[in-house]
């Protein structure tokens, strides 16, 4: 407990020192704590999370103080009540700016884990596929990929190739 300018450079002067060692943070301006590595609110999240069957991105936060700055950046949403330290406002702040892009992302992520599971090898004439563009055709018949997912990643092949492909599978 102290001046808050002081300890904002211990703080700074702790974390280089115990890095990899220690978490070192302020609770309060004029808190400063050090915990053991893994020990935080968001390491501590997670686990419960897991226990109870729950993801990432169910989850939403709400901080004011310093130690709650790895939670609030861990959650999906981060909400910073209204007597929060001006970094737990702006990591609130950026969460909720970027909550749609980064929710875009991990459907992104998702459908690619899932084209991962879709093998195609071997199931397929491409050179007679006349919905596929000619140059994935062509691709398609060179590479003949193992999975949706591989056939994605390949330069000429658009995402409406892959849905020909997805709905020729279901067929």
């Amino acid at each position: 407990m102290g001046n808050p300018d002081k300890l904002a450079r211990l703080e700074e002067e702790l974390a280089n020192q115990l890095k990899g060692k220690m978490n070192v943070f302020r609770s309060e301006p004029f808190f400063l704590e050090l915990l053991p590595l893994g020990i935080d609110k968001a390491e501590c999240l997670d686990k419960l999370l897991h226990k109870l069957g729950y993801q990432q991105k169910d989850l939403m936060a709400c901080g004011d103080g310093y130690n709650d700055l790895s939670m609030i950046r861990y959650a999906t949403m981060g909400v910073a009540m209204a007597n929060a330290q001006k970094e737990i406002i702006e990591a609130a702040e950026i969460k909720i700016k970027y909550a749609g892009y980064i929710m875009r992302e991990r459907q992104n992520a998702d459908k690619i884990q899932r084209l991962e599971n879709i093998r195609i090898q071997g199931k397929f004439d491409y050179s007679t596929l006349q919905s596929l563009s000619t140059e994935a055709r062509q691709k398609l018949s060179r590479i003949d990929p193992v999975t949706l997912a591989q056939a994605s990643r390949i330069p000429g092949v658009s995402p409406s190739d892959i849905s020909v492909l997805m709905i020729l599978m279901n067929r």
